[in-house]
């Protein structure tokens, strides 16, 4: 009966959610820092962004800067969200995505279980089958946090008196994913608090910053960073073996790379006034003679923005960011002329490139397509706090990239939609082979 009465409240339920504000923008948060950790926030609730027009003040910014601030290290969340995923759909939500390379998943599923009354059993069965998919497909030493679903009745459009009913579900789920979290190698539980909000009043980014510290303090003390400490070259980092930062420095698909390098459709395009502006940025907080947005095209260095002289496409052979795009921590070189792989370089030889240091540019997708690098004829050295300013500016670029694919995305399900229906018309009678002029009477 429960579920029933949930499908007749449904119309006037989504009509709400339709009047709250949601983020818009790319599905990440990032933190300034050096050898980043890598974390997927993935289900509904608490990662759907409810209340806020933005992911950085979502959850993924809030847990980014929260992981931080405990660890030292720089932190990227990605964000797998839908608030109709339910715990059956879930394994095949997360579809083909490469999990291998999050040091971390944090789940947050169930409040449309909840709400739905899904049968114990079957969330049981399912959130088993989640927690040995996840662990089969992550490193050896990532770690999987299953958030607790958030008391029901704290979510504004559900503050009711169903609500409770709904709430004493989600209680009966928590519990069984606590048992299940405790069978599980590298698995945590953890219980989510939440707090009934005024009517009209939304999730408000306070209360993605409790979640945020609650979920970085477990997490915090069991991700493995690197001893290194991220202020030598990528090619010099050590990873540990099997972990998941190892896999992120593996040599990925070259046909994915490209495909997602020509899905964007950026190689022989103009940059747009906001990248050519981050460029120029680029150059002058470094003070180096140059500074580029360089994609690698087939066997070729495309030069996308640029800043400075003596910046021209070169083959990919030749190219100092298609060594850069191997390790996600990028590539700094001090003094190309000494430098093992590239003194014999024909650019290095001729004297217009000294000094390099690049920072790789993924896609929507992940794929990495280029790199934000600057160079100099002369050699320099390259603090750790300049490659972490480094890391910021591509991340700009990447926003931007994302911006410029949800715009073409947009634009395109518009031109492919079916046109809209005409407006409504009385629709005369359809004849019957019968004259309606009246009888005339019999003589």
């Amino acid at each position: 009966m429960l579920a029933p009465m949930m499908r007749l409240l449904t119309p006037s339920i989504e009509k709400r959610l339709a009047e709250i504000p949601r983020p818009d923008d790319a599905p990440a948060g990032h933190a300034t820092g050096l050898d980043p950790d890598r974390i997927l926030v993935f289900g509904s609730g608490p990662a759907s962004g409810w209340g806020v027009r933005t992911n950085d003040l979502a959850l993924p910014g809030h847990l980014a800067r929260e992981l931080t601030r405990r660890t030292g290290r720089g932190s990227d969340v990605d964000l797998l969200a839908g608030e109709r995923i339910t715990i059956r759909d879930s394994i095949a939500e997360l579809g083909r995505l490469d999990l291998a390379g999050y040091d971390a998943v944090i789940v947050t599923l169930g409040v449309a279980d909840a709400l739905g009354f899904t049968d114990p059993a079957h969330w049981k069965h399912h959130m088993d089958a989640l927690l040995c998919s996840l662990a089969s497909r992550m490193s050896r030493s990532a770690q999987i946090l299953v958030a607790g679903i958030q008391p029901i009745r704290s979510i504004t459009v559900y503050n009711a008196w169903w609500g409770d009913l709904a709430d004493r579900r989600a209680q009966h789920f928590n519990r069984i994913s606590e048992t299940l979290a405790s069978t599980h190698e590298r698995t945590q539980f953890l219980a989510l608090p939440g707090e009934r909000l005024p009517k009209r009043r939304h999730t408000a980014p306070e209360m993605y910053q409790t979640w945020a510290a609650l979920m970085a303090g477990r997490l915090a003390g069991v991700l493995s960073g690197s001893d290194a400490g991220g202020h030598v070259s990528g090619r010099d980092r050590p990873a540990e073996l099997g972990s998941a930062r190892e896999h992120r420095r593996m040599q990925r698909p070259e046909d994915a790379r490209q495909n997602a390098l020509d899905q964007l459709e950026l190689v022989g395009s103009e940059p747009t006034s906001n990248l050519q502006r981050i460029v120029q940025m680029t150059q002058i907080a470094f003070g180096t003679e140059a500074a580029a947005i360089n994609l690698i095209d087939h066997d070729q260095q495309w030069v996308h923005a640029k800043a400075g002289p003596d910046v021209h496409s070169s083959t990919r052979a030749e190219s100092f960011c298609a060594v850069t795009i191997k390790d996600p921590n990028g590539l700094v070189v001090p003094n190309a002329s000494l430098d093992w792989e590239f003194a014999q370089n024909p650019i290095v030889r001729a004297g217009r490139v000294g000094f390099y240091a690049g920072y790789p540019i993924e896609s929507p997708d992940g794929q990495r397509i280029g790199a934000l690098c600057v160079t100099d004829p002369q050699p320099r050295r390259f603090s750790g706090s300049d490659r972490s300013a480094l890391r910021d500016l591509a991340l700009l670029v990447q926003q931007e990239l994302w911006n410029q694919w949800n715009a073409a995305q947009i634009a395109e399900r518009q031109t492919s939609a079916p046109p809209p229906a005409p407006p409504r018309t009385r629709i005369p009678p359809v004849p019957t082979g019968r004259s309606t002029a009246p009888e005339q009477p019999a003589r």
